[in-house]
């Protein structure tokens, strides 16, 4: 039987996955049906239904997935030292560059890359990036700043076909946000 946690499934549903990330490059996002879905990923619309109950439900688990890869990365970067903050945006722009397609349509519907849930990015922040306050509200309001700003750099840098590499990017980003990487 095909259910979500046998081999199977996770198959069917990376199928899913790349088939709709397929689609994305020539169609736009509610134009795609699920019928194209499961034609691209040979698959039953049975199968898609067994996993998703609508397209939105799919994009929802994809942004989900992203975020959390990024978030995993992000952290694992910066737990050996805080000070590597330049090689966690230089991955996140690898990362995104990777994932052109996909984010090329979540940033216009979403202002950043959901890095809020990243422990160490929040750790970061409190320690490195300049603050106006000590406060958990101004950390907060900083941190949502800095994401939505990073959005719009990526969000330009997709546009631009991303003609800068990662390391300019990141070194962009420190810079604008007057970052002190290495302590």
């Amino acid at each position: 039987m095909n259910t979500k946690d046998n081999q199977r499934g996770i198959n069917s549903v990376a199928k899913i996955e790349q088939a709709f990330l397929e689609l994305l490059t020539t169609d736009l996002r509610n134009k795609i049906t699920v019928k194209a879905i499961c034609e691209i990923a040979q698959v039953n619309r049975t199968t898609f239904y067994a996993h998703f109950t609508d397209i939105n439900d799919l994009v929802t688990h994809i942004q989900e997935k992203k975020q959390q890869e990024v978030v995993v990365m992000i952290d694992e970067i910066l737990l050996p030292d805080l000070s590597n903050f330049v090689d966690a945006i230089t991955k996140l722009f690898e990362f995104v560059a990777n994932n052109r397609v996909f984010y090329a349509v979540y940033l216009n519907y979403h202002s950043g890359i959901s890095l809020v849930d990243s422990q160490k990015l929040q750790t970061f922040s409190k320690l490195k990036m300049p603050q106006l306050s000590q406060s958990k509200q101004a950390r907060e309001y900083r941190m949502n700043f800095f994401i939505a700003g990073l959005g719009a750099v990526i969000r330009q840098w997709i546009k631009n076909d991303c003609q800068e590499s990662p390391v300019v990017m990141a070194q962009l980003i420190e810079a604008e946000y007057q970052i002190q990487s290495k302590s």
